[in-house]
């Protein structure tokens, strides 16, 4: 119920002076062992050029307390959250926080791993998966010979979780946008969801990214299939924005991001600004409020930030009908035994 409270708040009083997360994004670490081409934070930063800071388990812990008191949904990322060292105890302690969603992120080479305790602790498991050409991943990730197989591998080991579910998730740049349609199918073929963004390089899509082989045909293609209830993360109109690479209205109260410290990111990742650490000060509300006066009211952005926690929102909160056309998908595609994520 809370969620839905807080869903109505962010759409009804948009401009309230708090935060009211509908989901927290806590990067567990910045430490990665890939070298995606693609990695960037909003200043154009590689992930793992941060400092490899982290907290132990038990801290970690202490903060996901706190988040909890005002959010209902976390998800973990990075980095590559299952290079810390202690991950498996902080994934341990989430059925005592009582999260309603808890979701991972990962690259997918260390996961075989972690599946089984993943597989008890995880609403949702969200992998990487860029390509299903051998010699590509090899040369993006970094990791030699066999990196493909090992990521399918995992990936299927991963599909065969009977209550977690499992979300394949790529970027789309100039040179995979061809392949990421047979990205698509494998993942559904598995049962998985699939979701597709654009590149990045801090806030905005790189030049000439719309114009490049295969961009505008790839978003097309999975609009048609989210229409006919294929599984997609993301709704039509975020699709839409994504193909478009269009303006749309952010909403970054909808989310908070928070440092592998504990800082909170104002007023959202990509802009970054110090919006105070939650240690120093527990509740998100008032954290918001002081970060308001300190740096002014988030900017009304332009044609950047087409990422997943930016239009996820922003399309349902702007277009409410949205929501029904998505259960419309769901339903017809349930018909057809392909039911949609929504």
């Amino acid at each position: 119920m809370r969620s839905e409270l807080a869903y109505l708040r962010h759409h009804l009083f948009p401009d309230a002076a708090r935060w009211d997360p509908l989901l927290a994004i806590y990067y567990l670490t910045w430490t990665c062992d890939f070298s995606c081409p693609y990695c960037s934070d909003g200043q154009g930063t590689p992930y793992p050029a941060h400092k490899a800071k982290y907290l132990s388990a038990a801290r970690v812990v202490d903060l996901l307390r706190i988040v909890r008191k005002n959010c209902h949904n976390m998800e973990f990322t990075g980095g590559e959250p299952l290079l810390h060292p202690e991950v498996d105890r902080v994934l341990e302690s989430l059925p005592s926080l009582a999260f309603g969603e808890t979701i991972l992120t990962t690259n997918g080479w260390h996961l075989e791993q972690h599946l089984e305790l993943a597989g008890r602790v995880l609403t949702k498991l969200v992998v990487s998966l860029d390509t299903l050409d051998a010699d590509l991943a090899q040369r993006w990730y970094g990791k030699g010979p066999g990196t493909l197989e090992r990521i399918l591998s995992a990936i299927r080991a991963a599909s065969r979780l009977p209550k977690t579910e499992l979300v394949v998730s790529a970027v789309a740049t100039r040179e995979n946008c061809r392949g990421l349609p047979e990205v698509a199918r494998f993942a559904w073929e598995l049962g998985a969801t699939f979701a597709c963004y654009p590149e990045l390089r801090g806030t905005v899509a790189p030049e000439g990214l719309r114009e490049s082989d295969g961009y505008v045909e790839l978003y097309e293609f999975l609009i048609r299939q989210k229409r006919q209830g294929r599984k997609v993360f993301a709704t039509a109109k975020a699709l839409e924005w994504m193909r478009d690479l269009s303006d749309f209205p952010c909403h970054p109260s909808t989310l908070v991001a928070i440092s592998p410290d504990g800082s909170v990111m104002w007023p959202c990742l990509e802009i970054g600004k110090d919006g105070g650490n939650l240690f120093e000060e527990p509740d998100l509300n008032r954290l918001y409020a002081k970060a308001l006066e300190t740096h002014g009211p988030p900017p009304r952005c332009g044609n950047q930030c087409h990422s997943a926690c930016s239009l996820g929102f922003a399309s349902i909160l702007e277009h409410p009908s949205t929501l029904i056309r998505e259960v419309a998908c769901g339903v017809r595609g349930a018909l057809q035994g392909k039911p949609a994520w929504i």
